[in-house]
């Protein structure tokens, strides 16, 4: 099948693009590469896309731990295999492990919060219960979700998560592309998803 979206050649890409994209092939992480390849098409607009992203991710005042785990709630729900492959390095530094990271899909199974699902706190609980539901099905967000998140974060602060959620969709459109990093070891450790 061919591709939705044909990578740009490396050798044509902006120095700030063939940057990031050399970076996430010494990384290990040939699909975010390809992913770079792919944006560099509508490289303004990736630009802006990538500034917004990255001030919603690390400039937030959710923690880097919440913040990963919520990221990758939502790559649960893309099924973005790019997206699921990285790990922040600063979440791990915070006690995110990978014990955590599967117990994600099982948040909504369990009824969420109180079920310290893998070490989760009931305020982790209720942020990946809210980008689980946000990433598959956002009016099923209710007002007992809501309670949930008002009990543990502020107003910036959920509007901080929501961005995040919304943010981290892009992963749908890399799955689309069929981009993949592969999971094992080497890819994951240390690695940040960009």
């Amino acid at each position: 099948m061919e591709p939705l979206v044909t990578p740009m050649n490396p050798e044509h890409l902006s120095p700030a693009l063939r940057t990031q994209f050399d970076g996430a092939l010494a990384a290990g992480r040939p699909g975010l590469a390809g992913f770079v390849a792919v944006m560099a098409h509508a490289e303004p607009i990736f630009d802006l896309y990538n500034a917004a992203y990255t001030a919603s991710r690390f400039s937030n005042h959710l923690g880097a731990r919440v913040t990963e785990l919520v990221r990758l709630a939502i790559a649960n729900t893309t099924r973005c295999r790019v997206c699921m492959a990285g790990r922040f390095p600063g979440a791990v530094a915070e006690g995110m492990d990978e014990t955590m990271v599967c117990a994600i899909p099982s948040v909504l199974g369990d009824g969420g919060v109180g079920a310290d699902p893998a070490g989760m706190s009931d305020a982790e609980t209720a942020a990946v219960r809210f980008a689980l539901k946000f990433g598959t099905d956002h009016l099923s967000i209710d007002a007992a979700d809501s309670a949930t998140l008002r009990a543990h974060f502020d107003n910036r602060q959920i509007v901080e998560l929501a961005l995040v959620c919304t943010m981290s969709l892009m992963g749908r459109f890399s799955a689309v592309l069929g981009l993949d990093d592969a999971a094992g070891d080497g890819a994951r450790a240390g690695s940040d998803p960009g």
